[in-house]
Formats: C-alpha cells, sequence, structure tokens
C-alpha cells in the first residue's frame, strides 16, 4: 500500500461544497466590535462576549472579589481548597501579577489534574481489582 502524499490533483470524492467548510478556509481577519460600555474590556475576547450580552440586554456580571477567585481557582485546578496560609498570602498581595502567579503556581503544582484524573478513572470505573 502506497502512502497518501499530497498531490495538485483536486480529490474527485471531495466536492465544492465540501471544501467550502468553515474549517477548510484560511483564518481571515476579524473585527473586534464596538461596545457601548468599554470599561470592563481587558482583551479582545471581553469585546466579542460583551456584544453578544448587550444584544440581549445584558452586562457583564460583578467581578468576583479574591476569595471567591482565589477559592474557584483552587477548586477547578486541583479540586481543593486553599490553605488558611494561602488564602491570607493571596489577598494580601496587591500586586498586578498576583492573579497570574497563582495560577502559574496551580498549573505547576503536583496536585494539578488529580481532580479530572479521579474523576475520568470514575468514569471509565477503573478498580485495582
Amino acid at each position: 500500500m502506497q502512502p497518501d502524499v499530497a498531490t495538485t490533483t483536486p480529490d474527485p470524492l471531495v466536492t465544492d461544497k465540501d471544501r467550502d467548510f468553515w474549517a477548510f478556509k484560511s483564518p481571515g481577519e476579524v473585527k473586534v466590535p464596538a461596545v457601548k460600555n468599554p470599561t470592563r474590556i481587558r482583551n479582545s475576547i471581553d469585546s466579542f462576549l460583551l456584544q453578544m450580552l448587550e444584544d440581549r440586554g445584558l452586562p457583564f456580571s460583578p467581578e468576583a472579589d479574591k476569595l471567591t477567585l482565589l477559592r474557584r481557582a483552587y477548586f477547578d485546578l486541583t479540586g481543593l481548597p486553599p490553605s488558611p496560609e494561602e488564602v491570607e498570602a493571596f489577598v494580601k498581595d496587591t500586586s498586578d501579577s498576583a492573579w497570574p502567579a497563582l495560577i502559574d503556581q496551580l498549573l505547576e503544582s503536583s496536585r494539578y489534574g488529580e481532580r479530572w484524573g479521579r474523576h475520568w478513572l470514575d468514569v471509565a470505573r477503573f478498580a485495582e481489582s
């Protein structure tokens, strides 16, 4: 059997309609939408989200406080709550790098992924028996 080699000859099994599918098109420039209330926009993705909300007459949800953000990050990334010392250190850190540093720390943690690992082992009905 010969390996599949790319050629310039059109594949007879692929129709023009197939070639028009979005996944086979080259990405193009997308204009970032203008929004009515740009004060909460931190990046271009926020603009797209806020535009969809504004079209429905909705605003962004209020920002979460630091303790709530900390707990969400810990539970999402490790499945465990932060220790009292970790809470105190994060809440006292007023630098702009506090949040990115916390996320980096959790992603580098040996506990990262255990929560989802346990979940998928349960789904697969893994057992040592």
